[in-house]
């Protein structure tokens, strides 16, 4: 299971938050490291620390984080989204995953028909791989 200590830049990475109020999960590519005086330009880091504090009360002050600009993604093919600013502090890491080697699998199933491809769909969901239909012949 990856860490937040083993987060680089260029990582792909797939994550939770600690925030109860952000029911997000996140994929993005970890653009840089920043301090939290340019942090503080890009979002109500105040705001968000002190909500995962009800959590978990041991998360550092916001002045005391470890900030990175993310770069959201679209998990299909990649499509960049938008950028935002995300503590390292505020990772649910039970929820981290680091997938910067992920790679893509072109798979022909035979047999399949209208009726059972969504089976077939959710039985690979299922074992935590990402699927999506290019077409059924």
């Amino acid at each position: 299971m990856a860490t937040i200590n083993d987060i680089q830049l260029g990582d792909i990475i797939r994550f939770s938050s600690l925030n109860p109020n952000d029911n997000n999960t996140y994929y993005g590519k970890v653009k840089g490291f920043i301090d939290y005086s340019i942090a503080v330009k890009y979002r109500d880091i105040v705001s968000y620390n002190n909500s995962v504090k009800l959590i978990v009360s041991s998360t550092p002050d916001y002045q005391d984080n470890k900030y990175f600009f993310i770069e959201l993604m679209e998990e299909i093919d990649n499509t960049p989204i938008q950028e935002i600013v995300f503590a390292l502090e505020w990772i649910n890491e039970s929820t981290l995953s680091i997938v910067t080697d992920l790679k893509i699998a072109t798979l022909k199933v035979y047999g399949v028909t209208n009726d059972n491809i969504n089976d077939l769909l959710t039985l690979i969901r299922g074992a935590d791989f990402r699927v999506s239909l290019v077409s059924l012949d």
